[in-house]
């Protein structure tokens, strides 16, 4: 759950860092693998076993699958075990299915949204184990275990943690330009926003019966914050990642918002002028 507003600092309300590089790609962090002996691996020039993502599913894309290449193993040998991050950890594609076998030219392809909830995991962890190995199955825990960073020969963990970022705010007293700003790793599709401003009261942005701002596909987004006579001299903003079939509250001078979109927004970015 989201922090109140009264809890929210001033300064952006985003957590770790934004992973995607120049080209939108997703980074990645892998930790030390164990070795495996000469025979298991390829005549790559380095002897080290390494996975390689080939295409990582924005947070709320359903349809993509998870894509990979792993590189210095003999395909027949391994297998790929993976989770995703949802209010805790999960296997994928399925707790009875929790290995992803490896084609002959060593690329892999894993459904990772097989529950109503998965396209909103925040993280994913893959790892490379042997074809007998069985994986932890794990149904909600807050922590991978130690044990299968062990018995991996290798791994990555992705962060598909939402981020809001504010590109333009303009100045308190400015009736003409827009508020601007991105959100990164998420499919703008099934995600909008929800803003509000305090005047004396809590009002939403840009109109009530308006209250929702669409994310361009580039993940840019902007919204006129002074459609009201008074708009200008507020001295607060705060911008709500929510789903796009959720309605926002509708606020008119409230003194606080509601707690019911602290429970169901992704992520929330505050600011005072």
């Amino acid at each position: 759950m989201l922090r109140t507003a009264n809890e929210i600092n001033t300064a952006i309300v985003n957590n770790g860092i934004d992973k995607l590089d120049q080209n939108g790609q997703f980074s990645y962090t892998k930790r030390p693998a164990n070795t495996i002996d000469k025979s298991d691996q390829s005549s790559n020039k380095t002897n080290t076993p390494w996975i390689q993502l080939l295409e990582v599913p924005r947070l709320g894309n359903r349809v993509a699958n998870l894509k990979g290449k792993v590189l210095n193993v003999n395909p027949e040998k391994y297998k790929i075990a993976i989770y995703n991050y949802y209010e805790g950890w999960w296997n994928k594609p399925y707790k009875k299915n929790p290995l992803t076998p490896i084609a002959s030219d060593c690329k892999w392809e894993c459904d990772i949204t097989t529950t109503e909830k998965d396209y909103n995991a925040t993280k994913l962890a893959v790892f490379l184990v042997h074809n007998q190995y069985l994986p932890p199955i794990l149904m909600g825990q807050n922590d991978l275990p130690q044990p299968i960073y062990e018995d991996a020969v290798a791994n990555i963990e992705i962060d598909r943690e939402p981020q809001i970022e504010f590109l333009y705010i303009p100045h308190y007293g400015s009736r003409i330009k827009d508020l601007k700003g991105r959100v990164s790793h998420i499919d703008s599709n099934q995600y909008r926003l929800a803003i509000y401003i305090y005047v004396n009261g809590w009002y939403i942005k840009p109109y009530k019966n308006s209250p929702l701002t669409p994310i361009h596909q580039d993940g840019t987004w902007n919204c006129d914050i002074t459609t009201s006579k008074n708009d200008f001299m507020a001295t607060k903003i705060v911008v709500f990642l929510i789903s796009a079939h959720y309605n926002p509250p509708c606020i008119d001078g409230n003194k606080n918002i509601p707690e019911s979109i602290y429970k169901n927004a992704l992520k929330a970015i505050i600011k005072e002028r």
